[in-house]
């Protein structure tokens, strides 16, 4: 369902700033997953 990809989206892209190292590393492949 494209809601539920947008609103992980949202949730990556605020780990990317938000995130420690590990997470951020981790967020981005989730991130490429979705793509």
């Amino acid at each position: 369902d494209m809601d539920d990809k947008e609103g992980a989206r949202e949730l990556l892209e605020e780990v990317l700033k938000e995130g420690g190292t590990q997470q951020q590393l981790r967020a981005q492949q989730l991130l490429d997953s979705l793509a």
